[in-house]
């Protein structure tokens, strides 16, 4: 499981053990959170292998960011969203999200349980599958072309 989470949901953490223990799985917690747990692989920076462990994950557990969700709609990794509370964006980003990609859904993080989790992950489906395409080269262009007309 690749999890990036923020200080305002640190709460949900033990039902993240719970779910992974019951899976088998180990969380590779990112955002600079430290948590004591045996499954449980505390990861400093996000520049640590960060998007090759998002692609080789069987689920990702994460706040309603814009950028993290344009690298799902990319990567086609599962992934479960939790808005961090009281911030709107990530609310509304997180119900377009589940509205527009089959498989990402979302949960307020006081809902969250491992229970729920598990019956969340097994209504997504699309896993794999690219829902954007890679612009890089048409933004290099750009770039390009702007300088050239300076």
């Amino acid at each position: 499981i690749h999890a990036y989470l923020r200080p305002s949901v640190k709460a949900i953490l033990p039902e993240l053990g719970k779910y992974a223990e019951k899976k088998g799985l180990r969380v590779k917690l990112y955002g600079g959170l430290n948590y004591d747990h045996p499954l449980f692989d505390n990861i400093k920076s996000s520049n640590d292998g960060f998007i090759e462990d998002m692609v080789s994950s069987r689920l990702v557990v994460a706040t309603g960011g814009a950028s993290l969700l344009g690298e799902l709609a990319y990567t086609g990794t599962p992934a479960i969203l939790i808005p961090e509370p009281n911030q709107i964006e990530q609310e509304i980003n997180a119900m377009l999200a589940q509205d527009t990609y089959p498989h990402i859904d979302y949960i307020i993080h006081s809902d969250f349980t491992s229970e729920k989790l598990d019956e969340m992950v097994g209504t997504l489906h699309g896993m794999g599958e690219s829902y954007a395409e890679d612009g890089t080269n048409d933004a290099y262009e750009a770039i390009e072309q702007y300088i050239q007309g300076m």
